[in-house]
């Protein structure tokens, strides 16, 4: 069955997720500039329906990307679980799984890196319904200076730290 952008948002409803992700997949003015981290998966949408089966293996669905279509959010639907990959490599992504609060955290910390300032993510967080803010902001100011390996390793702890 080819995903569409109804198919989309009707998962987007069944799902409970926040309004903005309607308004992301509608491509709705997003405050703060969030359609340079969130877009809609418009590409998708126009690819066969063959086109489309390397992507949607066993019930995966995409939600949206990250602003470029580099990177695809999705939602898979057998496992109850959120994840991520890449357009040019989704298999390396379909087996890691992630509640929506350690989606979130992934997420966030791409706008981390953009150094959106703390209010401003405390305001973006509210629009997801990102309940584990603060503890982000915390943990990316305690982990900030490490060396990338060090880094990567308590980042990893921490979403792995959060109830699934």
């Amino acid at each position: 069955m080819k995903v569409t952008l109804e198919s989309t948002l009707k998962l987007v409803q069944q799902l409970n997720l926040p309004q903005i992700v309607s308004k992301v997949l509608r491509e709705e003015a997003l405050p703060f500039d969030l359609d340079i981290h969130f877009g809609c998966i418009g590409e998708f949408f126009l690819m066969t329906e063959d086109e489309q089966k390397i992507y949607t293996q066993n019930g995966i669905l995409p939600l949206w990307d990250d602003g470029n279509f580099d990177r695809i959010t999705a939602y898979d639907t057998q496992a109850d679980k959120f994840l991520m990959y890449y357009v040019e490599m989704p298999e390396e992504g379909f087996n890691v799984k992630y509640s929506y609060e350690q989606l979130m955290v992934k997420e966030f910390e791409g706008l981390w890196e953009a150094e959106i300032e703390g209010s401003d993510l405390r305001s973006i967080a509210s629009l997801f319904n990102f309940k584990g803010v603060e503890c982000f902001l915390l943990k990316m100011n305690e982990i900030q200076d490490l060396d990338y390996n060090e880094y990567e390793a308590e980042f990893d702890k921490y979403i792995s730290s959060i109830d699934s």
